[in-house]
């Protein structure tokens, strides 16, 4: 019995002392540099949220944030850059929606799958887009928005941090709902997208609001309207877009993402089965009155053959 023990103590041991180094390994992260990928260029509203976050958790972490700008494609290059990179914890995404649930509807092929090669860490920031136009746009509402742009048969140019982007998204949904001629122009993100704005390259823009809002109090752009249900503390003045149209509201996240990683599953697989048997499965329906379907058939069957012998024996 003693000598029996043996093995358990020492598999109690090997538990022990592996359990007491994973949480001292913990409890030493970070021990280097720590990454933040932001997947737009710099200055736009994910990038000042990256590097305040940043910022922040250095102090709290006693490691350096280094804050890399990757963007493209709607922000797919920098995410697909955390999903291959190694699942150590200091490789961060700074993700928007575009890149994580909007851009696996739009683009055919992309380089990575942001439910499987992404994990979700912590919801980071929210906040409101803000319609803005460039002073040179004679309106200061929305309905005088609205006037203007379908005076103009020729369409109107606006700008977006990127295709598929919730900016893209509440512009578009803006043109439809108003039956007004918008031309898309898109950006690597919001920061070149406030830049044309401000040059008047571009006349209209649903932007972020940091990176907007001290265009906004200077004067050099024009916001008339917020993507929220209630007015924003931060805006004062300026009313909702549902109030001034039927445009409805909308709001873009951050949220810090890091890679998954990679294990094995084991993936159960099925023939596809008929339409009448997903029905009787949803249904309830148990086996026994499955198995009775071919007697029903050679009832139905005996019941035809008898009715023509009926008919070939009265003709005759």
């Amino acid at each position: 019995m003693a000598g029996s023990s043996w093995p358990r103590r020492l598999r109690a041991a090997f538990f022990f002392l592996a359990s007491a180094c994973a949480t001292a390994s913990m409890a030493a992260w970070p021990e280097k540099p720590v990454k933040i990928v932001v997947p737009f260029a710099a200055g736009g509203a994910t990038d000042v949220v990256a590097r305040a976050l940043g910022q922040r958790l250095g102090a709290i972490w006693k490691q350096p944030v280094v804050i890399e700008n990757r963007p493209g494609a709607g922000g797919n290059i920098g995410a697909d850059l955390v999903a291959k990179a190694a699942p150590d914890g200091y490789t961060l995404l700074l993700a928007s929606p575009a890149e994580v649930a909007i851009n696996e509807f739009l683009y055919k092929d992309m380089a990575f799958d942001p439910k499987r090669d992404l994990v979700p860490v912590s919801k980071v920031a929210s906040a409101p887009l803000v319609l803005l136009v460039h002073p040179s746009v004679p309106a200061k509402t929305v309905p005088e928005l609205i006037a203007f742009l379908k005076s103009n048969a020729n369409g109107t140019p606006y700008a977006s941090s990127g295709t598929g982007g919730p900016q893209h998204l509440a512009a578009e949904q803006f043109r439809v709902l108003t039956g007004t001629n918008l031309i898309h122009v898109p950006y690597k993100g919001g920061a070149p997208a406030i830049t044309d704005l401000l040059g008047g390259q571009v006349r209209m823009f649903f932007g972020g609001l940091p990176p907007s809002l001290p265009h906004i109090k200077s004067g050099r752009l024009r916001a008339l309207a917020v993507s929220t249900k209630e007015p924003s503390s931060l805006m004062e003045g300026v009313p909702p877009v549902a109030d001034r149209s039927r445009v409805s509201t909308s709001r873009t996240g951050r949220a810090c993402s890091r890679p998954r990683e990679r294990r094995l599953r084991s993936w159960c697989a099925s023939p596809t089965t008929s339409r009448r048997s997903r029905r009787m499965r949803r249904s309830g329906t148990s086996s026994s009155r499955r198995a009775q379907g071919p007697r029903r058939w050679s009832r139905r069957r005996s019941r035809r053959s008898s009715r023509r012998s009926a008919r070939s024996t009265a003709s005759s």
